[in-house]
């Protein structure tokens, strides 16, 4: 188990590397793994109108929404980078659909109203915390949730999965997976799973 880093770790990132200031289809494997979210998003969700973004980071994934998603109302990003939220505000610019927040998501709950419409997003961002179930379980049963998670480590990362199995094993007790889709990532993999929420016992 890697070590969790403080939101001064993920602003100095976002703050030096030039990946993060590309457009998101500049931004090799994650743009491959973002379309396809909202791919899946329209193949399972049938109106889906809401977007709650765990770990959002700069905005790519927000930016690719504005202009593939036509049923999109409202979405609301949240990151404990507070460079990252500026970074997404300045992407997205005046598009009043879209709010960011610095949150540290130890502390978050989850709005009760959540609905089939409603559907949270979290791409590469469980394997940068320690309290990944703890987070899922506060999820209302029956919501939409969209994660990715690699097979890898890098800087930052708490765990990484050396198999599909292994993805399961972690959070299917959680959340029904509906289906999965593997990014090839040279040698390795960063897995796409759409589920729902499930009740815990």
């Amino acid at each position: 188990m890697g070590q969790e880093r403080d939101a001064d770790f993920y602003n100095s990132v976002y703050q030096s590397s030039e990946k993060y200031k590309k457009k998101p289809e500049l931004i090799e494997y994650y743009y491959e793994v973002w379309c396809e979210g909202i791919n899946q998003i329209k193949n399972y969700v049938s109106q889906p109108k809401y977007f709650m973004d765990l770990g959002c980071g700069p905005g790519h994934f927000a930016s690719l929404l504005a202009s593939n998603l036509d049923t999109l109302e409202k979405y609301d990003g949240y990151d404990f980078s507070e460079t990252a939220i500026n970074m997404a505000q300045s992407l997205i610019g005046k598009d009043i659909r879209f709010n960011f927040y610095q949150q540290d998501l130890r502390l978050f709950n989850f709005p009760p109203s959540l609905n089939d419409n409603s559907i949270i997003t979290m791409f590469e961002f469980l394997e940068h915390i320690s309290f990944d179930l703890e987070l899922i379980s506060k999820i209302p049963v029956g919501t939409w949730v969209v994660f990715s998670v690699p097979s890898y480590d890098s800087e930052g990362h708490v765990r990484w999965f050396d198999s599909l199995q292994e993805v399961k094993n972690r959070y299917e007790p959680l959340m029904s997976i509906e289906n999965i889709y593997i990014c090839n990532v040279k040698k390795h993999s960063i897995y796409l799973c759409i589920s729902r929420k499930v009740g815990e016992g």
